[in-house]
């Protein structure tokens, strides 16, 4: 299931209901120097976003204290996240902590729903699944999408509360009717596996679109390798490149070497080794050890690409030594078609490779 962790503060618009967007920068100031919250807010608000003035974390925190010192619930919550970032002032769980808790009390819900992020994953505080609960549901009683989303998964999952399909179902359903794309996913997932609700793929594969359609990455690939596949979705290749290309440009991995292997191959969009060299690539580079073979295989074969042993040889090195053995022949192969000089060079890059791709 899929747990909503951002941690979701200001928006990058005037959140006072007095201000005038259209007021200029020396009028904000001149309110906030004598005092005005709202002022004080929004000129936090537009150092921080870089509206309308060059981005300055600092002067946003100065702007955005004086607000909270003054019960700016809002500003007591930006403050309060740029303590958990470190941004404009020391990054310090304990004042995070203290502004987050003063916002919520207020009644805040995305002060009351970081503070359920915090404790749920124990960032600045000892972890406690009855406190992220407790402050989840007051966000979600407010409507809070994401805290309702993340109470479905606590249900789902049983983690701070007893396991209920069915009361995951129902937070769930109220988050994805508000537009919320991994609440739209985990529907999907619930409703492919049937639980909480009889299995049933049409309401499943309903429910990933919805998601796929705002943004969810996933939920793309979900798509696309039924699609792909032909399972659970009529086959069509063309709509199961659509969906892929949208995740693997979102950097879904999976995503990326099924491009490569549609362009390879012709399915779903026109046959291009070359396109195919470029995603297979991208995905070995992002880490990805079967594209990491493919890459070497096509560098090794000049198929898409200059034929290049010593880039084979490191590829299908690097992929070793991630744990992927499928390439053991080859490298060896091409390792006797070097001479010693070339060999050299060949090891030198496979060395660079493993040192980048396993941190080494």
């Amino acid at each position: 299931m899929k747990l909503a962790l951002l941690i979701l503060f200001l928006s990058t618009a005037l959140i006072s209901t007095g201000a005038n967007p259209n007021q200029s920068i020396q009028e904000l100031l001149t309110k906030a120097k004598q005092g005005d919250i709202d002022a004080q807010c929004n000129l936090g608000v537009m150092y921080d976003n870089g509206k309308g003035v060059i981005e300055d974390d600092k002067e946003a925190a100065k702007w955005y204290r004086m607000a909270a010192e003054r019960g700016s619930a809002e500003a007591q919550c930006s403050l309060g996240w740029m303590y958990v970032n470190g941004e404009g002032v020391i990054k310090d769980d304990k004042e995070a902590l203290k502004w987050l808790r003063k916002a919520a009390e207020q009644g805040l819900a995305s002060a009351q729903y970081n503070l359920g992020v915090m404790y749920e994953s124990g960032v600045g505080v000892l972890q406690d699944y009855n406190k992220a609960f407790l402050f989840y549901t007051k966000a979600a009683e407010q409507g809070y999408v994401g805290a309702q989303n993340n109470i479905g998964v606590m249900y789902a999952t049983g983690k701070g509360v007893q396991q209920d399909y069915k009361k995951a179902i129902k937070w769930y359903i109220k988050a994805a009717e508000g537009g919320y794309a991994e609440s739209q996913f985990n529907l999907g997932v619930m409703y492919a596996h049937g639980q909480g609700v009889t299995k049933n793929e049409t309401e499943a594969y309903k429910w990933f679109h919805k998601a796929a359609e705002v943004g969810d990455v996933d939920a793309m690939w979900m798509l696309g390798y039924a699609y792909y596949s032909g399972e659970s979705l009529p086959q069509k290749f063309n709509e199961a490149f659509k969906w892929n290309l949208k995740a693997a440009n979102a950097g879904h991995l999976d995503a990326m070497h099924t491009i490569a292997f549609s362009y390879y191959t012709g399915r779903g969009t026109p046959k291009s080794h070359v396109e195919a060299f470029k995603w297979y690539l991208k995905a070995a580079k992002a880490g990805k050890t079967d594209a990491m073979n493919n890459t070497a295989l096509m560098y090794a074969m000049g198929d898409g690409v200059s034929k290049n042993y010593i880039e084979a040889y490191a590829w299908y090195t690097v992929s070793i030594a991630m744990g992927d053995s499928t390439g053991v022949q080859n490298r060896n192969m091409i390792l006797k078609s070097l001479d010693s000089y070339q060999q050299k060079q060949a090891e030198e890059k496979a060395r660079n490779f493993i040192r980048i791709y396993l941190k080494e």
